[in-house]
């Protein structure tokens, strides 16, 4: 009885499951969208990032502290970086370049902004 089952269920779910055969020529053609070039866009979540850690980098840079300095004392107090993975000297580095391309990424969007509105 219970074997029945069995068979009854696995036939079933082959019938439920089985994939469809159809000719190419029935199929929706697909049409290619090229890829638009677009500048960089620093999101939400990056800028968080940057704008969490760059104030107290900034004081330490300001206090004469190389990158290493930066990330023991960081360490030191307890912060952690990306995924809590402990400071390094490249990490302290990697935000303050972050933080420039972010700005600099801002400043293309503003002109672009405002050739726009210009040339309207």
């Amino acid at each position: 009885m219970i074997v029945r089952r069995r068979v009854l269920i696995g036939a079933a779910a082959t019938l439920v499951c089985a994939p469809a055969v159809v000719r190419a020529a029935s199929l929706m053609p697909v049409r290619i969208v090229p890829p638009v070039a677009k500048p960089q866009y620093y999101g939400f979540c990056e800028r968080l990032y940057v704008a969490g850690h760059l104030p107290i980098i900034r004081r330490f840079q300001n206090a004469g502290f190389s990158s290493q300095e930066i990330a023991a004392e960081l360490n030191a107090r307890g912060w952690r970086s990306i995924n809590g993975w402990a400071w390094d000297a490249h990490g302290v580095v990697g935000v303050v370049e972050e933080d420039r391309r972010i700005r600099e990424s801002d400043v293309m969007l503003r002109a672009q902004r405002l050739l726009a509105r210009a040339s309207r």
